[in-house]
Protein backbone atom coordinates (compact mmCIF):
# COMPACT_ATOMS: atom_id res chain seq x y z
CA UNK A 1 0.00 0.00 0.00
CA UNK A 2 1.57 3.29 -1.25
CA UNK A 3 2.50 5.91 1.91
CA UNK A 4 1.16 9.09 2.36
CA UNK A 5 3.14 11.67 0.44
CA UNK A 6 3.31 14.03 3.87
CA UNK A 7 4.45 11.39 5.93
CA UNK A 8 7.41 10.58 2.97
CA UNK A 9 8.16 14.15 3.26
CA UNK A 10 11.38 15.46 5.32
CA UNK A 11 11.43 19.23 5.61
CA UNK A 12 15.09 20.24 4.53
CA UNK A 13 17.36 22.76 6.61
CA UNK A 14 16.55 26.15 6.08
CA UNK A 15 18.53 28.11 3.53
CA UNK A 16 20.67 29.97 4.00
CA UNK A 17 21.19 33.23 6.73
CA UNK A 18 20.37 30.90 9.53
CA UNK A 19 19.16 32.76 12.70
CA UNK A 20 22.00 33.29 14.68
CA UNK A 21 25.05 33.35 12.12
CA UNK A 22 27.10 35.93 12.20
CA UNK A 23 27.71 38.25 8.66
CA UNK A 24 29.95 41.50 8.58
CA UNK A 25 28.54 44.56 9.49
CA UNK A 26 28.11 46.00 6.31
CA UNK A 27 26.49 42.84 4.81
CA UNK A 28 23.63 43.02 7.74
CA UNK A 29 23.59 46.48 6.71
CA UNK A 30 22.40 45.89 3.22
CA UNK A 31 20.33 43.57 3.59
CA UNK A 32 18.30 45.60 6.21
CA UNK A 33 18.10 48.48 4.20
CA UNK A 34 16.71 45.97 0.95
CA UNK A 35 14.32 44.43 3.99
CA UNK A 36 12.80 48.20 4.63
CA UNK A 37 12.63 48.96 1.16
CA UNK A 38 11.00 45.82 0.10
CA UNK A 39 8.20 46.27 2.98
CA UNK A 40 7.74 49.76 2.35
CA UNK A 41 7.10 48.90 -1.21
CA UNK A 42 3.78 46.62 0.05
CA UNK A 43 2.90 49.12 2.78
CA UNK A 44 3.21 52.98 0.59
CA UNK A 45 -0.18 51.61 -1.26
CA UNK A 46 -1.89 50.05 1.82
CA UNK A 47 -1.33 53.17 3.66
CA UNK A 48 -2.88 55.06 1.12
CA UNK A 49 -6.11 53.05 0.88
CA UNK A 50 -7.03 52.86 4.64
CA UNK A 51 -6.14 56.43 4.81
CA UNK A 52 -8.93 56.99 2.12
CA UNK A 53 -11.25 54.87 4.06
CA UNK A 54 -10.76 56.02 7.59
CA UNK A 55 -10.71 59.88 6.22
CA UNK A 56 -14.72 59.30 5.56
CA UNK A 57 -15.08 58.92 9.37
CA UNK A 58 -13.59 61.93 9.98
CA UNK A 59 -15.09 64.10 7.33
CA UNK A 60 -18.26 62.81 8.30
CA UNK A 61 -17.55 63.05 12.33
CA UNK A 62 -16.48 66.94 11.50
CA UNK A 63 -19.66 67.59 10.43
CA UNK A 64 -21.54 66.01 13.27
CA UNK A 65 -19.60 68.02 15.36
CA UNK A 66 -20.66 70.92 13.64
CA UNK A 67 -24.26 69.95 13.96
CA UNK A 68 -24.00 69.87 17.56
CA UNK A 69 -22.99 67.68 20.54
CA UNK A 70 -25.51 65.35 20.37
CA UNK A 71 -25.33 64.33 16.84
CA UNK A 72 -21.55 64.05 17.60
CA UNK A 73 -21.94 61.70 20.13
CA UNK A 74 -25.03 59.78 18.25
CA UNK A 75 -22.57 59.49 15.14
CA UNK A 76 -19.74 58.05 17.29
CA UNK A 77 -22.04 55.35 18.74
CA UNK A 78 -23.37 54.40 15.49
CA UNK A 79 -19.63 54.06 14.30
CA UNK A 80 -18.69 52.32 16.88
CA UNK A 81 -21.16 49.84 16.51
CA UNK A 82 -20.07 49.35 12.56
CA UNK A 83 -16.60 49.03 13.59
CA UNK A 84 -17.17 45.55 15.50
CA UNK A 85 -19.80 44.20 13.38
CA UNK A 86 -18.43 45.25 10.26
CA UNK A 87 -14.99 45.94 9.91
CA UNK A 88 -13.30 43.86 12.68
CA UNK A 89 -14.60 40.97 11.41
CA UNK A 90 -14.04 41.94 7.90
CA UNK A 91 -10.31 42.50 8.38
CA UNK A 92 -10.31 39.03 10.45
CA UNK A 93 -11.62 37.37 7.68
CA UNK A 94 -8.81 39.37 5.59
CA UNK A 95 -6.07 38.55 7.70
CA UNK A 96 -7.47 34.83 8.09
CA UNK A 97 -6.79 34.59 4.30
CA UNK A 98 -3.41 36.18 4.44
CA UNK A 99 -2.35 33.32 6.24
CA UNK A 100 -3.71 30.85 4.72
CA UNK A 101 -2.53 31.81 1.26
CA UNK A 102 1.19 32.61 1.82
CA UNK A 103 1.75 29.77 3.85
CA UNK A 104 -0.63 27.24 3.44
CA UNK A 105 -1.38 27.57 6.93
CA UNK A 106 -4.39 27.46 9.08
CA UNK A 107 -5.56 31.24 9.93
CA UNK A 108 -8.04 32.29 12.19
CA UNK A 109 -10.28 35.49 12.51
CA UNK A 110 -8.36 37.48 15.46
CA UNK A 111 -10.58 38.91 17.73
CA UNK A 112 -12.64 42.73 17.41
CA UNK A 113 -11.44 46.45 18.29
CA UNK A 114 -9.74 47.00 21.77
CA UNK A 115 -11.07 50.70 21.59
CA UNK A 116 -15.21 49.63 21.62
CA UNK A 117 -15.42 49.16 25.33
CA UNK A 118 -13.81 52.40 26.07
CA UNK A 119 -16.32 54.34 23.67
CA UNK A 120 -19.18 52.92 25.66
CA UNK A 121 -17.38 52.97 29.20
CA UNK A 122 -16.84 56.72 28.28
CA UNK A 123 -20.92 56.87 27.72
CA UNK A 124 -21.77 56.12 31.36
CA UNK A 125 -19.36 59.12 32.75
CA UNK A 126 -20.57 62.14 35.05
CA UNK A 127 -20.83 64.55 31.78
CA UNK A 128 -21.09 62.10 29.25
CA UNK A 129 -22.14 64.46 25.62
CA UNK A 130 -18.48 65.94 26.31
CA UNK A 131 -16.36 63.10 27.42
CA UNK A 132 -17.90 61.29 24.64
CA UNK A 133 -17.31 63.70 21.85
CA UNK A 134 -13.41 64.77 23.37
CA UNK A 135 -13.25 60.71 22.56
CA UNK A 136 -15.07 60.48 19.16
CA UNK A 137 -12.61 63.81 18.02
CA UNK A 138 -9.50 62.18 19.50
CA UNK A 139 -10.13 58.58 17.98
CA UNK A 140 -10.34 60.15 14.85
CA UNK A 141 -6.71 61.39 14.87
CA UNK A 142 -5.70 58.05 15.96
CA UNK A 143 -7.92 56.81 13.18
CA UNK A 144 -4.95 58.57 10.83
CA UNK A 145 -2.23 57.10 13.08
CA UNK A 146 -3.70 53.48 12.27
CA UNK A 147 -3.98 53.35 8.42
CA UNK A 148 -0.20 53.09 8.66
CA UNK A 149 -0.44 50.78 11.72
CA UNK A 150 -2.90 48.27 10.17
CA UNK A 151 -0.68 48.24 6.86
CA UNK A 152 2.36 47.62 8.74
CA UNK A 153 1.02 44.65 10.48
CA UNK A 154 0.02 43.38 6.88
CA UNK A 155 3.36 43.46 6.01
CA UNK A 156 4.79 41.79 8.35
CA UNK A 157 2.56 38.85 8.42
CA UNK A 158 3.13 38.51 4.57
CA UNK A 159 6.38 39.07 4.47
CA UNK A 160 7.03 36.45 7.47
CA UNK A 161 4.67 34.31 5.85
CA UNK A 162 6.53 34.57 2.62
CA UNK A 163 9.63 33.57 4.18
CA UNK A 164 8.81 30.71 6.21
CA UNK A 165 6.90 29.17 2.76
CA UNK A 166 10.00 29.54 0.98
CA UNK A 167 11.99 27.89 3.90
CA UNK A 168 13.97 31.12 4.80
CA UNK A 169 14.13 30.97 8.53
CA UNK A 170 16.73 33.76 8.55
CA UNK A 171 14.67 35.72 6.49
CA UNK A 172 11.76 35.30 8.00
CA UNK A 173 13.47 36.39 11.20
CA UNK A 174 14.89 39.67 9.49
CA UNK A 175 11.55 40.60 8.10
CA UNK A 176 10.26 40.59 11.60
CA UNK A 177 12.80 42.30 12.84
CA UNK A 178 12.64 45.29 10.43
CA UNK A 179 9.29 45.49 10.81
CA UNK A 180 9.07 45.98 14.67
CA UNK A 181 12.06 48.22 14.11
CA UNK A 182 9.89 50.61 11.64
CA UNK A 183 7.22 50.29 13.78
CA UNK A 184 9.20 51.24 16.63
CA UNK A 185 10.17 54.60 15.15
CA UNK A 186 6.66 55.66 13.30
CA UNK A 187 5.54 55.08 16.65
CA UNK A 188 7.39 57.86 18.11
CA UNK A 189 6.65 60.25 15.14
CA UNK A 190 3.23 59.69 15.59
CA UNK A 191 2.80 60.48 19.26
CA UNK A 192 4.73 63.36 18.50
CA UNK A 193 2.18 64.41 15.47
CA UNK A 194 -0.44 64.05 18.10
CA UNK A 195 1.35 65.75 20.73
CA UNK A 196 2.18 68.62 18.03
CA UNK A 197 -1.44 68.62 16.37
CA UNK A 198 -3.58 69.01 19.79
CA UNK A 199 -3.88 72.51 20.07
CA UNK A 200 -5.59 72.85 16.79
CA UNK A 201 -7.22 68.94 16.22
CA UNK A 202 -10.59 69.74 17.98
CA UNK A 203 -11.05 73.11 16.81
CA UNK A 204 -11.81 71.34 12.97
CA UNK A 205 -14.84 69.32 14.64
CA UNK A 206 -16.35 71.47 17.30
CA UNK A 207 -16.62 75.19 18.05
CA UNK A 208 -17.42 74.04 22.13
CA UNK A 209 -14.98 75.07 24.10
CA UNK A 210 -15.20 72.32 26.76
CA UNK A 211 -14.48 69.78 23.97
CA UNK A 212 -11.54 71.26 22.57
CA UNK A 213 -9.60 71.67 26.19
CA UNK A 214 -11.18 68.19 26.27
CA UNK A 215 -9.10 67.39 23.07
CA UNK A 216 -6.36 69.21 23.90
CA UNK A 217 -5.71 67.40 27.14
CA UNK A 218 -6.46 63.75 26.08
CA UNK A 219 -4.58 63.85 22.77
CA UNK A 220 -1.66 64.26 25.45
CA UNK A 221 -2.36 60.63 27.06
CA UNK A 222 -3.80 59.18 23.66
CA UNK A 223 0.15 60.03 22.38
CA UNK A 224 1.25 57.34 25.15
CA UNK A 225 -1.22 55.09 23.56
CA UNK A 226 0.04 55.06 20.58
CA UNK A 227 3.49 54.69 20.94
CA UNK A 228 2.53 51.44 22.46
CA UNK A 229 -0.20 50.67 20.12
CA UNK A 230 2.02 50.22 16.73
CA UNK A 231 4.43 47.72 17.85
CA UNK A 232 2.29 46.09 19.96
CA UNK A 233 0.36 45.53 16.33
CA UNK A 234 3.02 44.65 14.23
CA UNK A 235 4.22 41.77 16.69
CA UNK A 236 0.57 40.46 16.31
CA UNK A 237 1.44 40.87 12.34
CA UNK A 238 4.19 38.73 13.34
CA UNK A 239 2.57 35.85 15.05
CA UNK A 240 -0.32 35.53 12.40
CA UNK A 241 2.46 34.94 9.97
CA UNK A 242 3.57 32.11 11.43
CA UNK A 243 -0.62 31.12 11.86
CA UNK A 244 -0.96 31.36 15.11
CA UNK A 245 -3.49 34.29 15.79
CA UNK A 246 -4.80 32.38 18.70
CA UNK A 247 -1.71 34.09 20.23
CA UNK A 248 -2.54 37.67 19.78
CA UNK A 249 -6.51 37.01 20.40
CA UNK A 250 -5.28 35.37 23.90
CA UNK A 251 -3.21 38.07 24.50
CA UNK A 252 -5.76 40.75 23.57
CA UNK A 253 -8.08 39.29 25.88
CA UNK A 254 -5.61 39.24 28.73
CA UNK A 255 -4.40 42.86 28.24
CA UNK A 256 -7.17 44.55 27.26
CA UNK A 257 -10.41 42.95 28.60
CA UNK A 258 -9.07 41.54 32.01
CA UNK A 259 -6.67 44.07 32.85
CA UNK A 260 -7.32 47.64 30.87
CA UNK A 261 -10.85 47.75 31.09
CA UNK A 262 -11.43 46.89 34.74
CA UNK A 263 -8.42 48.60 36.09
CA UNK A 264 -9.95 51.99 33.26
CA UNK A 265 -13.25 51.34 34.86
CA UNK A 266 -11.75 51.93 38.43
CA UNK A 267 -9.68 54.79 37.88
CA UNK A 268 -12.30 56.20 35.72
CA UNK A 269 -15.33 55.94 38.32
CA UNK A 270 -13.96 54.62 41.78
CA UNK A 271 -10.80 57.22 41.89
CA UNK A 272 -12.74 59.86 39.94
CA UNK A 273 -9.92 60.52 37.33
CA UNK A 274 -13.06 60.61 34.14
CA UNK A 275 -11.82 60.05 30.74
CA UNK A 276 -8.39 60.05 31.73
CA UNK A 277 -8.80 57.41 34.08
CA UNK A 278 -10.55 54.88 31.09
CA UNK A 279 -7.15 55.98 28.98
CA UNK A 280 -4.83 55.53 31.53
CA UNK A 281 -6.00 51.76 32.12
CA UNK A 282 -5.81 51.10 28.50
CA UNK A 283 -2.47 52.57 28.29
CA UNK A 284 -1.84 50.20 30.83
CA UNK A 285 -3.41 46.91 28.84
CA UNK A 286 -1.06 48.00 25.90
CA UNK A 287 1.99 48.22 27.70
CA UNK A 288 0.91 44.56 29.10
CA UNK A 289 -0.33 42.97 25.86
CA UNK A 290 3.16 44.50 24.04
CA UNK A 291 5.42 43.00 26.73
CA UNK A 292 3.58 39.54 25.89
CA UNK A 293 3.49 39.98 22.59
CA UNK A 294 7.20 40.60 22.30
CA UNK A 295 8.50 37.74 24.16
CA UNK A 296 6.13 35.58 21.84
CA UNK A 297 8.01 36.56 18.86
CA UNK A 298 11.68 36.59 20.97
CA UNK A 299 10.31 32.52 21.56
CA UNK A 300 10.11 32.23 18.35
CA UNK A 301 11.73 28.99 16.86
CA UNK A 302 12.15 30.23 13.24
CA UNK A 303 14.12 27.11 11.52
CA UNK A 304 10.91 24.83 13.31
CA UNK A 305 8.62 27.30 12.01
CA UNK A 306 9.68 27.02 8.52
CA UNK A 307 10.06 23.13 8.68
CA UNK A 308 6.62 22.84 9.53
CA UNK A 309 5.68 25.80 6.84
CA UNK A 310 7.39 23.02 4.21
CA UNK A 311 5.11 20.44 5.37
CA UNK A 312 1.66 22.07 5.31
CA UNK A 313 2.59 23.56 1.63
CA UNK A 314 3.72 20.13 0.37
CA UNK A 315 0.45 18.93 1.75
CA UNK A 316 -1.22 21.27 0.00
CA UNK A 317 0.55 20.57 -2.98
CA UNK A 318 -0.53 16.66 -2.53
CA UNK A 319 -4.07 18.26 -1.95
CA UNK A 320 -4.07 19.99 -5.43
CA UNK A 321 -2.91 16.42 -7.47
CA UNK A 322 -5.61 14.78 -5.68
CA UNK A 323 -4.56 13.23 -2.50
CA UNK A 324 -6.62 13.66 0.34
CA UNK A 325 -5.74 10.84 2.59
CA UNK A 326 -4.86 12.14 5.77
CA UNK A 327 -4.39 15.84 7.07
CA UNK A 328 -1.36 17.59 7.75
CA UNK A 329 -1.91 18.09 11.52
CA UNK A 330 -0.09 19.24 14.54
CA UNK A 331 0.55 15.71 15.23
CA UNK A 332 1.87 14.34 11.99
CA UNK A 333 4.18 17.17 11.96
CA UNK A 334 5.21 16.06 15.23
CA UNK A 335 5.99 12.78 14.43
CA UNK A 336 7.88 13.83 10.97
CA UNK A 337 9.78 16.24 13.24
CA UNK A 338 10.56 12.92 15.51
CA UNK A 339 11.46 10.77 12.35
CA UNK A 340 14.06 13.37 11.23
CA UNK A 341 15.87 13.30 14.89
CA UNK A 342 16.30 9.57 14.62
CA UNK A 343 17.27 10.10 10.89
Amino acid sequence: MEENPVEQFHPMPSSTLLVGQKWPANFVHTLALSEVRKQLRIAVPLVAMNLLWFARISITTAFLGWLGKLDLVGGTLGFTFANVTGFSVLNGLCSAMESKVVKAGSGRKEGGGSKEPETRSTGCLANAKQAVGVLAIVLNFDYMLYSVNISLTTVASICVSNELGANKAGHAYQSATVALAVSSVLSCIGGFLMVAARGTWGQLFSNDKGIIRGVKKTMLLMASVEVANFPLAVCGGIVRGTAKPWTGTYTNLAGFYLLALPLGVILAFKVHLGLGGLLTGFLVGAIACLVLLVVSVARIDWVEEAGKAQVLVHHAEANRDGDHKKPATVENIALIELERSKS
